[in-house]
């Protein structure tokens, strides 16, 4: 958004960033341009300032804490539209992530009716048993069932590899905001 024109980023000091509207947020064709989830970034930061010129970091946090139904609905949004452009962009398979829930529903089921058996029926304690080690095989087998394609697992690979290198060699933690 900074980018774009739509925000403007002010240090203040040597930890804290000023938030303020950019020259083109209020021209209505730039924002007719925007990305779903850009729109919703900005809307969440305009509704933030209200009355006001700039905001802070922390100033955002109270605004979420306060309005926070508002801001989770806006986040649930954004995470929909990331996972429907990580399968677009062939990331994710659909097929993955459809085996992967079934697993994740049967553990669920089967945990389900381990605690009824245990805490309702309370008799033959071989069915609880059975029924936990169930739950805990379909557990790992919905977490060994990736949903990423291998498309995806390459990108994950290569961002885990620049975080690594950012952490390694570039000294980000002995920078100031300023600096980065």
């Amino acid at each position: 958004l900074s980018l774009k024109g739509l925000i403007e980023l002010e240090v203040m000091g040597d930890k804290d960033v000023n938030i303020t509207r950019g020259k083109k947020s209020y021209d209505e064709s730039v924002l007719n341009t925007l990305p779903e989830d850009e729109k919703i970034v900005f809307e969440l930061l305009k509704e933030a300032m209200l009355g006001r010129d700039s905001i802070t970091p922390k100033e955002f946090s109270k605004f979420a804490s306060k309005e926070y139904d508002l801001v989770f609905r806006k986040l649930l949004r954004i995470e929909s539209i990331v996972q429907e452009q990580l399968i677009e962009t062939g990331k994710i398979s659909k097929e993955r992530q459809e085996i992967s829930k079934k697993w994740s529903s049967k553990a669920t089921l089967y945990g389900v009716l381990a605690f009824v058996f245990i805490f309702v029926l309370q008799f033959m304690p071989g069915i609880y048993i059975g029924l936990i080690l169930m739950c805990i095989t379909c557990s790992k087998n919905s977490k060994i069932v990736s949903i990423m394609s291998e498309n995806g697992y390459e990108e994950s690979a290569q961002w885990k590899g620049l975080k690594k290198y950012m952490e390694d060699y570039s000294l980000l933690s002995e920078r100031l905001v300023p600096d980065i």
